[in-house]
């Protein structure tokens, strides 16, 4: 690759000379590492730099990317190899490309054309590390980010022996593992669009760093903003009196190119020992006033808001960066263990001063999740423990507070890797009520959660898009066997059908007030829950007063709202938690590409980086799985077909791959974008001159939508995989009782596939464990190959089945009275391999997926068999194929 800038030399004798000087002077900086040498770029010249790819320029004192053309990697370095402790350089990106995004980045570490490492921020509307290692590309998406044209950002870059620290505006973003480590390469400036840089400097030893983090500290406090805590409740009366029960720092997702977590939670379990309620007036971090602290504190919420005298809650305090300080003392030790100083102030009462302890490492055990049964009179809590050594002892069990020991029944006393706990309430607690879960072992250990109890219910949710031309279209969602409808679009009158069906509604939008008063009638379905749609393109504090208004609104009628449910566009990224934590469910999408979202989807080795285990909450995926843009012709009235290269319906055995496959990653419900035929007039968002129909599930068949008649494959593609979903979710609603309040755990293991010529890969198995009495096993094949791209023309290439063997570990709780298979065409009884503490199950021919309950419980499986039979009945009215 040649340069493309402006840069011109008269000769190749003075272009010889400088280059002998600058190699002079940048040797100094490699070789000053004891004497503290500094070298400041003035951008005089670009004599310092070698440009690699753009259209790069030096003017009035930095150096230019003249380039806003379609998105390429344009980037520039310093001439030759070196590598100081500490780099600055001040980024102005200053247009966004043709593909709408301004972008910046910075080059980590260039070897050659085959390895180099890129932080990039921006493009495509997100942050990622890009790397290449012997021409093999890696990428890999941190989180959301948004640069605006004109907007100055700090960029900063601290070189430990292995790892990288990247900051942000004076906040430390990301600990990365040095890459390439043992190669020596250059640093430079990278971007897609047009940019500029400027006031670059690169430190060899000295005190850089700590004067870098010195000044971002005192320029840390800004104006303070409106206040996260409530103001006091009007009835508030007496003195409340705050202790601290336990403490603990979570860390954030630590994605597997980083070193360190960057961030986290901060969860004080306090009681309340006064004389009147507690309600959380601020905050403080370090004697500063939490919400002058915008680049530290995303947000902080007291569970439950008011806090009765003998009451305990969770205050819990979200750190989207930790403190400058600290983050450098963990950079420089990741072995420390620095103290956070917290206060908190209740209304009427005095300070609780608190000294937290932040480090990387996890606490002893957790709670991976709690649920409740449709009563909300028994709670279902899942435990885990996190370190190795002597299994730790369950002893106690509170909830808000109360010592509930005496009601509750353990798995075990002895925490394995999930061990499950039954609480029974004396009192059914109210619908959307917060819990705070406070489980100790005899060791002294504590563990600490907080959900609000709703019904334990797996929701099967189908949005309608725009007006609905088939006037059966609630009908067609009901006898496909979805549970809840929500809306995109203005017609209310399918909450209307939908309710005279029995089904609930789950509502898409990003909710807020005016939502919830709008479908909260009589005259509408039971609300399952609010869809707060790709909220990560908001900022954070809008979605935390969007939820939050809703709740004092509420609070003012003893109410609580509905379940929240938010949706990310980047949902497995170290910034995702923040946002979810904030709701009561996670959400992201799959199928929108296809169903290969992330490495080791399906797999339950991989649900530490998934979505359910990261917010401890229950995941409810939307599926974009079969939605089709049809060109039509509105002057001759023709449907022409297929944009070219623009999605692809799934087929029925991806939809059913990728339906278990959320289910071994956690799914305790599932979403369907969407229901529709809408008629898309350019420019729109699938064409930008083209007229065209929204084809989606069954809203474009047995009928002509908008008088176009839909090609015959179109139709047929659609027919095929909405019937599947209708099988599917026979079997969901079959084994919702147990799903719906379950863990998964690894008690299932493949152990052997055939034919011989595959890995014990190709299959994957999970345990679900519901309760104390049942287990829910569902198997996998893994052995699909398909294409996964939404512009791909076809999808699976092969998909053979196989013949595998899975063991299920008994755990001591459950003695497996009843073992049955479940399927959309019925319930059937089986009788596995018997050992011990062990089941073997054979599965001669795994086609896609198997389900099989293995339960203590009487008349479950009768119970169950009428589900499917109900259901299959209800489908095969309404089944568009045969």
């Amino acid at each position: 690759m040649g340069a493309k800038g402006r840069i011109q030399v008269k000769s190749v004798c003075f272009l010889f000379i400088i280059v002998v000087c600058n190699l002079l002077m940048l040797a100094q900086i490699v070789s000053a590492q004891e004497k503290g040498r500094v070298f400041r770029e003035s951008f005089d010249t670009a004599d310092n730099w070698e440009v690699i790819h753009g259209d790069w320029e030096v003017e009035d004192g930095a150096y230019y990317q003249r380039s806003a053309a379609g998105p390429d990697y344009r980037y520039a370095l310093v001439s030759i190899p070196f590598v100081p402790d500490f780099v600055t350089v001040d980024v102005t990106p200053t247009k966004r490309n043709e593909y709408g995004f301004a972008s910046f980045g910075f080059v980590i570490k260039y070897v050659d054309a085959s390895n180099w490492a890129i932080i990039r921020f921006g493009s495509y509307g997100g942050v990622s590390l890009m790397s290449y290692e012997n021409g093999k590309k890696k990428m890999r998406a941190l989180g959301v980010f948004k640069a605006k044209p004109g907007r100055t950002y700090k960029v900063a870059l601290a070189y430990g022996q292995d790892r990288i620290a990247v900051l942000l505006d004076g906040a430390l973003e990301y600990v990365f593992r040095a890459r390439l480590a043992e190669k020596h390469g250059r640093l430079g400036f990278f971007t897609e669009t047009s940019c500029r840089f400027e006031n670059f400097e690169a430190h060899a030893g000295g005190n850089a760093l700590e004067s870098y983090v010195s000044e971002a500290a005192s320029d840390a406090e800004v104006e303070e903003a409106p206040s996260f805590a409530d103001k006091p409740s009007k009835s508030l009366t007496g003195t409340p009196e705050l202790e601290l029960a336990f403490a603990a720092y979570r860390p954030a997702l630590k994605l597997p190119e980083e070193y360190l977590p960057s961030r986290g939670g901060v969860y004080l379990y306090v009681r309340n020992k006064g004389t009147g309620s507690a309600e959380l007036q601020r905050v403080l971090i370090g004697g500063k006033i939490a919400e002058s602290l915008p680049q530290t504190v995303g947000w902080y919420r007291q569970r439950p808001a008011s806090l009765k005298p003998g009451e305990m809650g969770e205050i819990l305090i979200r750190l989207s960066a930790l403190p400058i300080e600290m983050a450098i003392k963990l950079f420089e030790n990741p072995d420390a263990r620095p103290m956070l100083p917290i206060t908190v102030e209740p209304y009427g009462g005095k300070a609780l001063d608190i000294q937290v302890p932040i480090g990387v490492e996890p606490d002893p055990f957790q709670i991976n999740y709690v649920g409740f049964d449709p009563a909300l009179q028994r709670v279902y809590i899942y435990v885990q423990q996190n370190v190795a050594g002597d299994a730790l002892r369950l002893s106690h069990v509170s909830i808000n507070g109360h010592d509930l020991t005496d009601q509750t029944q353990f798995g075990q006393k002895q925490v394995n890797a999930v061990t499950p706990i039954v609480v029974d309430l004396p009192e059914p607690m109210r619908e959307g009520e917060p819990a705070v879960i406070c489980v100790g072992t005899e060791e002294g250990a504590w563990a600490g959660h907080a959900a609000r109890a709703f019904p334990g219910k797996f929701h099967i949710q189908v949005t309608l898009m725009a007006e609905q031309t088939r006037s059966d279209a609630v009908e067609d969602i009901w006898r496909h066997n979805a549970t809840c409808i929500g809306l995109c679009g203005k017609n209310k009158e399918p909450l209307r059908e939908a309710k005279a069906l029995g089904m609930t509604a789950f509502h898409y939008g990003r909710g807020g007030l005016k939502a919830l008063r709008q479908f909260d009638k009589p005259e509408y379905p039971e609300i399952s829950g609010f869809w707060l749609d790709e909220m990560d393109s908001l900022p954070l504090r809008r979605t935390f007063d969007i939820i939050q208004e809703c709740e004092r609104a509420y609070a003012e009628q003893d109410k609580f709202i509905p379940l929240q449910m938010i949706n990310l566009c980047s949902s497995r990224v170290p910034a995702a938690v923040e946002f979810y934590e904030l709701a009561d469910a996670s959400c992201s999408a799959h199928g929108f590409a296809g169903g290969s979202v992330g490495n080791q989807f399906g797999r339950v080795s991989s649900l530490s980086q998934r979505e359910y285990r990261l917010a401890r909450l229950p995941f409810m995926p939307y599926f974009r799985n079969a939605e089709m843009p049809v060109i039509v012709d509105p002057e001759t009235k023709k449907a022409l077909g297929r944009k070219p290269k623009h999605r692809r319906c799934l087929e029925p055995k991806e939809e059913r791959w990728m339906t278990y496959c959320c289910l071994i990653q956690g799914a305790k419900s599932i979403m369907h974008w969407n229901y529709g035929a809408w008629l898309c007039e350019p420019p729109s968002w699938f064409s930008k001159d083209q007229w065209l129909i929204r084809a989606s599930l069954g809203g474009v068949l047995n009928h002509k939508p908008h008088g176009y008649e839909i090609p015959e494959d179109i139709a047929d593609d659609l027919r095929q995989v909405w019937d599947e979903i209708g099988r599917i979710n026979v079997e969901l609603q079959a084994i919702d009782p147990l799903v719906a309040v379950s863990d998964v755990s690894n008690l299932a293991q493949v152990v052997a596939v055939a034919p011989e010529n595959l890995e014990k890969t190709a299959a994957e198995a999970a345990a679900l464990v519901s309760g104390l009495d049942s287990i829910v096993l569902i198997a996998l094949n893994h052995n699909i190959n398909t294409h996964w791209k939404a512009s791909a023309e076809r999808g699976i290439e092969s998909y053979p089945p196989i013949d595998a063997t899975v063991e299920l570990q008994l755990p001591s709780w459950l003695e497996p009275d009843h073992v049955f298979r479940v399927r959309c065409d019925g319930v059937q009884k089986l009788t596995p391999t018997r050992t011990t503490d062990c089941l073997t199950f054979r599965f001669p021919e795994l086609e896609v997926s198997e389900i099989v309950v293995i339960t203590e419980r009487e008349g479950l499986m009768e119970s169950m068999a009428a589900t499917v039979k109900e259901l299959q009945a209800r489908l095969n009215t309404g089944q568009t194929s045969q």
